[in-house]
């Protein structure tokens, strides 16, 4: 919360120096002359305040993108759909799988829910997931290591199948 509240704060002393700044200029030049230093001036003032929307922004995306793993800890299917709504994550297989493989702070147990869920684009994700390995070199206990050391194999018979039968 302090975060949000600092960029706001730098925000709003972004946009008043910019007002201050616009005025100021137009009290120095009230004759408006040629425009063309004006115009040079105005755009520089208008930097920071473009900056300052634009780390709004970032900060935004990085909260979603937070809240949006907190919300797949919990829930994964549910998690996974607030992402994408929410912007974070394009609505594409590869996003997914992408997301789910280089993410860091999401529960190896939500993930195993996830990749293990019998629904087609959970099962398209995880058949991209399981791409992402490269197991070229490694003995089969290794490659299994590797692999499910990213994850929790889910707890019914059925998920643990479609999983393993990926892997082979």
């Amino acid at each position: 919360k302090m975060k949000i509240l600092a960029c706001k704060a730098l925000y709003q002393t972004m946009t008043a120096l910019h007002r201050w700044f616009s005025s100021h200029q137009e009290k120095n030049d009230p004759a408006g002359r040629d425009g063309s230093e004006g115009q040079d001036t105005a755009v520089v003032a208008q930097e920071p305040d473009s900056r300052g929307r634009d780390l709004l922004r970032l900060k935004n995306k990085k909260d979603s993108l937070s809240g949006g793993i907190d919300s797949f800890n919990c829930h994964p299917i549910k998690g996974m759909k607030s992402l994408i709504r929410s912007g974070v994550l394009e609505d594409s297989v590869e996003a997914q799988a992408h997301f789910l493989y280089n993410t860091k702070g999401l529960s190896k147990e939500s993930k195993g829910e996830f990749l293990g869920h019998h629904e087609e684009n959970q099962v398209s994700v995880m058949h991209k997931y399981a791409d992402f390995f490269d197991f070229a070199g490694l003995d089969f206990d290794e490659a299994m290591r590797v692999y499910l050391d990213t994850f929790r194999l889910p707890g019914e018979a059925q998920q643990i199948d479609r999983i393993m039968e990926k892997f082979a």
